[in-house]
């Protein structure tokens, strides 16, 4: 089984996009898709529960992996307020108010990014403990970008001193993953003795390398380059790395580095984490390890095929 750590990971679910090409197509579709207008993807239904139910199963199982925290934005807000309200075992994560905390904890609370939401200090209860930020956007064009708000996260909850797992609130992996053993496998990786981070990677077919994050490992599992929605001509390689990562705390410090050097860019170029990831394997060892596959909520086609097939026996054994 996994060692006992000195500390817990912290779990981190990115839930702050938009939607906006699936919000277009549901409006397009069919009279029962009208539903689901206005639903952000994460708290869409699947087999059953919303998606990020599913995470919230998976992740509950391992007890590493009980602190869980969310980063939404203003519009969405209240719905994944009254969804955390409405999940069995999930505790709310407590506001512990002094002068030095980042925002003040109380609801939509401050107005400002990052206002709104908790803060403070993890629970170490069985169940699940759900911390909630808004990134304090109400559209599409304001967005802070994935990877602002992992470090809006970092900064607001305090994740400085934790290994940090981030996940993206509109991916679920097939039914076979299995996190205890991503867990063990990082524990047993060098990542947090050499300050590195860990990802993962599912063989796609060579068409769909253009619509993904491709990694290129040499033989230790290290990544050697991060290519970024490469054709498949320009590179042997069908490693395609979702969004879910496990940052050792040393990885994260870099985290400021890599936003100060791209804050003059568009945010195209520094929204996507996969940027974050390329810039990090630069500078920090980053390891990688095998998942069967993945849903990726994008358009409604994707939606409609993880509603499909998905099949609710993601768990990881204890």
């Amino acid at each position: 089984g996994v060692a006992c750590y000195a500390c817990r990971m912290k779990v981190l679910i990115l839930a702050a996009g938009y939607g906006t090409r699936l919000e277009r197509d549901i409006r397009n579709g069919g009279p029962e898709l009208q539903s689901l207008i206005g639903v952000p993807k994460p708290l869409l239904p699947v087999s059953g529960k919303p998606l990020v139910s599913h995470w919230i199963d998976i992740l509950r199982q391992c007890q590493e992996t009980r602190d869980v925290f969310l980063v939404v934005n203003d519009k969405n807000l209240a719905q994944f307020e009254e969804w955390r309200s409405n999940q069995s075992g999930v505790t709310v994560f407590e506001q512990r108010t002094s002068e030095s905390d980042i925002g003040d904890g109380g609801g939509r609370g401050g107005g400002g990014r990052g206002g709104g939401g908790d803060g403070g200090l993890g629970g170490l209860g069985e169940g699940v403990t759900v911390g909630m930020v808004s990134d304090g956007t109400s559209c599409n064009e304001d967005r802070l970008g994935a990877v602002g708000c992992i470090r809006l996260a970092v900064e607001h909850f305090r994740l400085h001193d934790d290994d940090v797992m981030v996940i993206a609130g509109d991916t679920l992996f097939y039914k076979d993953f299995d996190l205890l053993s991503i867990l063990q496998q990082y524990y047993s990786s060098p990542c947090q003795r050499e300050d590195g981070a860990f990802v993962t990677f599912y063989q796609c077919k060579e068409e769909d390398t253009k619509k993904c994050g491709i990694l290129e490992l040499d033989r230790g599992g290290r990544v050697t380059s991060f290519l970024e929605k490469p054709s498949p001509e320009t590179t042997t390689s069908r490693r395609a790395c979702p969004c879910f990562y496990i940052f050792s705390r040393g990885s994260l410090k870099v985290l400021g580095d890599f936003l100060e050097e791209k804050k003059d860019l568009p945010l195209s170029q520094r929204d996507a984490p996969g940027h974050f990831i390329k810039y990090l394997s630069n500078v920090r060892p980053v390891y990688a390890v095998e998942v069967s596959g993945r849903f990726d909520v994008g358009g409604l086609q994707s939606y409609l095929h993880c509603r499909d097939n998905y099949t609710d026996s993601s768990t990881c054994s204890t």
